[in-house]
């Protein structure tokens, strides 16, 4: 075999070959062009990885971005969806009962206690606490099974043809998808600003309704208690959610911006440790930030 072809497929094992190409080549006048061509990317241990222009969803990076695979708490993304669709009120109050607790992750509510369905949005996408997401289900006046079915059925209309759910929570390994399926989650999630909000808080307190115990709890996103927090730098992150299950690994989803309001939104799924996910995270947004380049003015032309 040829030198040359032993090199360029030894990078491609190495490091992802970057796909440029649309999702239905949907690429406009304001995608962003590459300005270092012999940058292939970061090394990455994720499992899949794929980074889209906000705007035209160019893709400016991609990792086996087909691969179905176990999403964990990202899962919490569509079933807050859910709740948006049933125009839950966030500030109905809800008793936290026995059967909303579930395995995994710090209790956080005891009870008997009462919160708003605000909070619970807080703690379930801040904290990523399971038994709040459970609790939100029951507000909804839903069984669980059902809004499942529903979770599924909103995945169909997004045309989300590769994942699965099986509980609203992702504690269920069952609960698959890709990173290109869940760029279409991501688009409608961060339509929601109120949601986007809260996923870009460090920390979030409330109180119970009858007694005023207080509570204080600390984003899953280390990422948000990063240089990556300054809103005055070059680029920033805007908003995140983690997942992790032994079977799903490290799994990240988040939307970062620069300082000339250009946006990305990242999916990295499978990393190996909880640290190496937000590395990864760190290096792909200044990766990209460093080797693309907008033109605000849509003067770019069709490709």
């Amino acid at each position: 075999m040829p030198i040359t072809l032993i090199l360029i497929l030894s990078l491609n094992i190495i490091y992802p070959m970057i796909n440029t190409d649309l999702p239905n080549s949907n690429l406009n006048r304001y995608a962003p062009k590459k300005i270092v061509n012999n940058s292939l990317g970061i090394l990455t241990t994720a499992k899949s990885v794929l980074a889209v222009d906000g705007k035209s969803k160019k893709i400016l990076f991609t990792k086996n971005k087909d691969r179905i695979l176990p999403i964990a708490s990202i899962t919490k993304l569509m079933s807050v969806l859910i709740l948006l669709d049933h125009n839950i009120d966030w500030n109905q109050e809800v008793i936290i009962k026995k059967e909303d607790r579930r395995e995994g992750g710090r209790v956080y509510l005891g009870y008997g206690e009462k919160v708003t369905v605000r909070d619970l949005l807080n703690l379930a996408l801040v904290a990523s606490d399971n038994q709040a997401i459970i609790s939100l289900v029951r507000a909804s006046n839903l069984s669980e099974d059902d809004f499942v079915k529903l979770m599924n059925v909103k995945a169909k209309k997004l045309r989300m043809e590769k994942t699965k759910f099986f509980d609203p929570t992702g504690l269920d390994p069952r609960n698959v998808s890709t990173a290109e399926d869940l760029m279409k989650l991501g688009a409608e999630i961060f339509n929601h600003n109120n949601i986007v909000k809260i996923l870009s808080k460090r920390e979030y307190s409330f109180k119970d309704v009858k007694t005023t115990r207080a509570h204080h709890i600390f984003s899953t996103d280390r990422l948000l208690g990063s240089f990556l927090s300054d809103k005055k730098a070059k680029y920033f992150l805007q908003s995140g959610k983690t997942g992790h299950l032994d079977e799903a690994g490290y799994c990240f989803f988040c939307e970062a911006e620069n300082n000339k309001g250009n946006k990305i939104f990242l999916v990295i799924l499978g990393s190996k440790t909880n640290q190496g996910r937000f590395q990864e995270a760190k290096g792909l947004i200044n990766w990209i930030f460093t080797n693309w380049e907008w033109d605000n003015s849509g003067n770019y032309e069709k490709k």
